[in-house]
């Protein structure tokens, strides 16, 4: 299949001018999401898959969870010429996640009713509380850095953060039914990506800060930062590890940490069984996998890591955002892909930002 070129030939630009440029893609919400590769003048690329913003042009009723709305838009893009990947700067793993996986396949089950994790199994995960409810799952990534979800840090249908005094952060635990005062931590305060939309769920990426130093042991460790290529296409039909206290088939939050094993999909047979996620994926920031049969991420998973072993490490590519719901059900629907954020588009923002 051939690959569409647009061109625009009569711009003119002064030497040394700066010209900012809004680049508006139009498709048919109900067919497949262009897939934008690449915006060159005279030959240079001047962008590769990092659109910044969107605006609304039309609404349409649609159930997604994670996102606190149920709006769906037609997209503008606007395209930052002056971006580049993010992980092309280099990134200190240090003492991150050296777990060394089993010979078998890590697990046969799923969150939702799956298999219980062991102590120090996935010792990155921890469990976010606000207000003494839990709220999300997040990744360790330094001693003093918790990555999750942007909407898990922030108020309804807003950009503004939660209060940092009722957050508290339970580090090194499988049961959350047996917390206690050893393993928590409370918040310094919380950065949000900017770009982040509270309506359309994009860029939903965050960063909490503790107050205090977490002490690194056989199970409490940072997770790696996948540092390798941004390209998603890469990694299609390629399973990782994400873990999660969801609310289990029952509607119930489940005390005792659950994972599974989920493959990535392509962004093509995401949309196309998916039509509500057609706006964020075609950020080119987010990236969809699951088995669409009953095994998935589900409510309370979000916020939590997608990991992925190479070279006897852990490696966090993705963080649980959106899953969709039951058609008029409050309660997710294990037989559809979930969406995540795709970390690898982030790392020169998160070094930035994480102490």
């Amino acid at each position: 299949m051939s690959i569409p070129n647009v061109s625009w030939l009569t711009l003119a630009l002064a030497a040394d001018a700066e010209v900012k440029l809004n680049f508006f893609v139009k498709f048919n919400e109900n067919g497949r999401t262009p897939d934008v590769q690449e915006v060159n003048f005279n030959g240079r690329n001047l962008c590769r898959q990092r659109v910044r913003r969107v605006s609304v042009t039309s609404e349409a009723s649609v159930g997604i969870f994670g996102t606190r709305s149920t709006t769906t838009e037609r997209t503008a893009f606007e395209w930052v010429t002056t971006s580049r990947a993010d992980s092309e700067e280099e990134y200190d793993e240090g003492e991150c996640a050296t777990v060394y996986p089993s010979s078998e396949p890590i697990v046969q089950a799923r969150i939702i009713g799956g298999t219980n994790a062991k102590s120090g199994e996935i010792p990155w995960h921890v469990a976010i509380y606000y207000d003494d409810q839990y709220q999300c799952g997040g990744s360790i990534i330094s001693r003093r850095s918790i990555l999750t979800a942007a909407h898990c840090l922030t108020k309804e249908n807003s950009n503004e953060t939660l209060e940092m005094d009722l957050f508290k952060v339970y580090i090194g635990i499988v049961d959350i039914g047996l917390i206690d005062d050893y393993f928590f931590h409370t918040a310094e305060n919380a950065t949000i990506h900017r770009d982040y939309n509270s309506a359309t769920q994009t860029t939903d990426i965050g960063i909490l800060k503790l107050k205090r130093d977490i002490i690194f042991n056989s199970f409490i460790k940072p997770v790696c930062l996948y540092r390798n290529t941004t390209d998603i296409s890469a990694f299609y039909n390629r399973y990782g590890k994400v873990a999660g206290w969801g609310i289990n088939r029952n509607g119930v939050v489940t005390n005792v940490l659950n994972y599974l094993d989920m493959p990535v999909v392509s962004q093509k047979k995401c949309s196309q069984t998916n039509i509500q996620y057609n706006t964020v994926l075609a950020f080119g920031e987010s990236f969809c996998a699951g088995h669409a049969d009953g095994n998935s991420v589900c409510n309370g998973d979000s916020g939590g890591g997608l990991v992925f072993v190479d070279d006897y490490r852990y490696y966090l590519r993705g963080i649980v955002s959106i899953s969709a719901q039951k058609r008029n059900q409050l309660m997710c629907d294990p037989n559809r892909y979930s969406v995540f954020t795709d970390v690898s588009k982030f790392l020169k923002w998160i070094r930035q930002n994480m102490d």
